[in-house]
């Protein structure tokens, strides 16, 4: 009889996990939906202003001072990506005052033109909001590292309306090699729920028209090897930043000095360059999408990027860089070998 007893409330265990989860990963959801919209938003207008103001450009290094003072006023310095993958392996708090920095650090480098982009800022952001939601419904130490993976995919399905790439991207990205499995169901709901909310809030989604190139042998060579190439400028990407981020605070330990001389050289060099108005990720895959395939433009900007984002790490947000590099890899490579 004992043994029918804890058969039937192991079993039970089960279904009421599956509600808690959902109904946490639904409030997630919501709370980062909101918060994703919103960051949206306010990185689009900061866009805007700096396209319809150039001279905005000129402020960099002075809104660089200000994202490192706040850094330093909120003790979160040092605290990005590797923060909330600790909290999730180890169990460490990801600090509440996170979010906002991270927030208003990125808008401001938009706004002042720097390389920044939204995908390494939406883990940041959606992290501290998941680990911050799952302490005050006082979820236990073995549940904060899930609350937080739901937090990332709710923001970055908000951001970037594709709730399915969100709650995959958020799992895969805490370990490589690792799919945990157990947060499929809790992170797509906070990712839906989150979409949900972004649509509500009149964020579009992100949208591309992929035509089938078709399935035969020429076609799979052509993508290994475009692969192992965008694999070589991923590797010179995360080199190139982390020997300048070394390079840089040993020549400049004081880090007022040292994001004050980024943002100096990076306004510097776009207006030898006359980049004004470097193109955004979005425009990227535009333009590696389009029949007329621009791959010089795509190199330019994708360029200048790599040199941007390596200038521009004292600002310490973002991570679009290698999307940039990457999609100039393929524009160039699919306009030598006929791939449209």
């Amino acid at each position: 009889m004992d043994k029918w007893k804890k058969l039937m409330v192991h079993m039970g265990a089960y279904p009421a996990a599956l509600v808690k989860w959902m109904t946490v990963g639904g409030l997630i959801g919501g709370v980062g939906g909101v918060i994703g919209s919103l960051f949206h938003i306010g990185v689009n207008y900061a866009t805007q202003a700096r396209g319809e103001h150039p001279w905005i450009l000129y402020l960099l290094p002075v809104l660089g001072l200000l994202i490192a003072g706040l850094y330093r006023i909120t003790k979160v310095e040092g605290k990005d990506t590797n923060a909330v993958i600790e909290s999730v392996h180890f169990g460490k708090n990801v600090p509440v005052l996170l979010v906002p920095v991270i927030f208003i650090s990125t808008v401001l480098t938009h706004l002042g033109g720097g390389s920044a982009g939204r995908e390494g800022a939406a883990l940041q952001i959606g992290g501290g909001i998941g680990h911050a939601t799952g302490r005050l419904l006082h979820l236990g130490q073995k549940d904060l590292p899930l609350a937080t993976l739901c937090g990332m995919s709710a923001v970055f399905s908000a951001l970037f309306g594709t709730p399915l790439t969100a709650a995959v991207f958020a799992m895969e990205v805490i370990s490589v090699g690792v799919f945990y499995y157990a947060g499929l169901l809790p992170c797509l709901t906070a990712a839906l729920v989150g979409y949900l909310v972004s649509l509500l809030m009149g964020v579009p989604p992100t949208r591309f028209t992929v035509a089938d190139p078709g399935m035969d042998a020429w076609i799979m060579l052509l993508v290994v090897v475009l692969a192992v190439g965008c694999a070589l400028v991923s590797i010179l990407f995360c080199r190139g930043m982390q020997e300048t981020g070394r390079l840089a605070a040993r020549l400049l330990p004081n880090p007022f000095l040292r994001v004050f001389v980024g943002g100096a050289l990076v306004q510097r060099e776009r207006h030898e360059l006359y980049l004004y108005r470097r193109a955004r990720l979005a425009e990227v895959i535009d333009w590696s999408f389009d029949g007329d395939c621009r791959s010089r433009r795509i190199i330019r900007n994708s360029i200048a990027r790599l040199f941007h984002s390596r200038q521009s790490r004292g600002f310490r947000t973002g991570g679009a860089g290698a999307v940039f590099l990457s999609n100039a890899s393929d524009a160039g490579h699919n306009s030598r070998v006929g791939l449209q």
